[in-house]
């Protein structure tokens, strides 16, 4: 058996629980990377990706979505009002994306939330994600375009 950065077979079953726990740190420690400069994208960048990965291994909550969703959008403001805004399309994806997940979230578990202030809100959101569209590629423009097709759906459902 090796040790380090080698296979250890011994160590390749994960505790979900380790996991949870680690990658929650890992978000309230990038919290205070946004906190000591809200300007910059790194803080953001890294604590919405974090999310992602939560949101992949945990149960999710209401609380938890409107924080992430909270972050993308004060992400996407401080790109907006950035006079360079170098990661304004980075940061409309991560807006796009939780807002459809949290969307998603209210729409199975209480859809009295989507209300037609929240209609305004996607249609906001929409406006905003498809502009990212030309700039993103990959598996991150799939994501993008699941979260405007979802969005789109939702705010159809809201009469």
């Amino acid at each position: 058996m090796l040790q380090g950065a080698n296979f250890v077979p011994a160590l390749e079953v994960c505790d979900p629980v380790l996991l949870e726990s680690k990658t929650v740190e890992l978000l309230d420690l990038s919290v205070e990377l946004i906190k000591a400069d809200v300007r910059q994208p790194h803080g953001y960048d890294i604590h919405l990706a974090i999310s992602l990965i939560y949101f992949r291994i945990s149960e999710r909550n209401e609380n938890d979505y409107t924080r992430a969703e909270m972050i993308a959008r004060q992400f996407f403001e401080v790109q907006k009002a950035s006079s360079r805004g170098r990661a304004l399309n980075t940061a409309r994806y991560y807006w796009t994306h939780f807002s459809a997940a949290h969307g998603s979230y209210q729409y199975f578990n209480n859809p009295t939330q989507l209300n037609n202030e929240k209609k305004e809100y996607f249609v906001l959101v929409i406006s905003e994600g498809t502009k990212a569209v030309p700039q993103t590629e990959g598996a991150r423009l799939v994501r993008l375009k699941q979260a405007l097709e979802l969005l789109q759906l939702l705010s159809n459902f809201i009469e």
